[in-house]
């Protein structure tokens, strides 16, 4: 799903969405809105999956 590289550095990734938004906010505006729920969506999912690999190694290795 999501590479660890992205938790490590999820700042970087928002970088890159955000130059990914601007981009398309210079054509539709309504895009914007769409850029920001994505980002949230990434940090989220990067914080979820970091959790998950935090609890396997916890509890002693993946099942």
């Amino acid at each position: 799903m999501f590479d660890s590289a992205i938790f490590d550095d999820p700042q970087g990734m928002v970088r890159l969405q955000l130059r990914k938004c601007t981009f398309y906010m210079r054509r539709l505006c309504w895009t914007r809105a769409q850029c920001i729920l994505n980002i949230r969506l990434l940090i989220v999912a990067a914080f979820v999956e970091h959790l998950e690999i935090s609890n396997e190694v916890r509890v002693g290795g993946i099942a």
